[in-house]
């Protein structure tokens, strides 16, 4: 791999500036936290059954959770693993 210089956008910037895996519910019944820049979601399913709930980061989700604090202390292990995903989708 060539040596390229990555540097940040100012937009970037400002959104690495927001607190990292830090929850937050936005009043719809969703919560949302930050995540190497990017938005995770959690949310509650809907349809017949226990409620579940799903997470979901960069177009792929995570489902199953049966206790939302579970799917929030998921969430790293989650990103980790979508950057895994995407990372076998590049080739040199």
């Amino acid at each position: 791999m060539s040596e390229v210089e990555i540097n940040l956008s100012e937009e970037a910037a400002a959104i690495l500036k927001a607190p990292q895996q830090t929850w937050v519910e936005d009043g719809e019944g969703a919560w949302h936290a930050f995540y190497a820049g990017h938005q995770m979601t959690l949310s509650a399913m809907s349809g017949p059954g226990p409620k579940t709930y799903q997470l979901s980061y960069l177009g792929l989700v995570a489902q199953g959770f049966t206790d939302p604090q579970v799917a929030m202390a998921s969430g790293g292990a989650f990103a980790q693993e979508v950057f895994d995903y995407l990372g076998e989708m590049i080739s040199d």
